[in-house]
């Protein structure tokens, strides 16, 4: 049986928010779940889109709710 993917756009937008917020480099998320740095820069560009099980292990390296990947980012106008 294949693996969910967690496909939402916001999903990316959020993670690079989240992960800014927290003061965390690319690098030292990617460390802390067990991917390589190029793997999360495409996950916060939308070039890739995680399995659900790598969404929940990125929430909890940031210490947030998994939904908080899904909100809708407000417009910045």
């Amino acid at each position: 049986m294949p693996r969910p993917k967690f496909d939402l756009p916001q999903f990316g937008p959020n993670l690079r928010r989240i992960r800014e917020q927290r003061g965390l480099s690319q690098s030292a998320l990617a460390a802390a779940v067990g991917l390589r740095q190029n793997h999360v820069s495409d996950l916060e560009s939308g070039r890739s889109q995680p399995y659900l099980s790598m969404a929940v292990r990125l929430s909890e390296a940031l210490k947030i709710k998994l939904e908080k990947f899904l909100e809708k980012i407000p417009d910045s106008d």
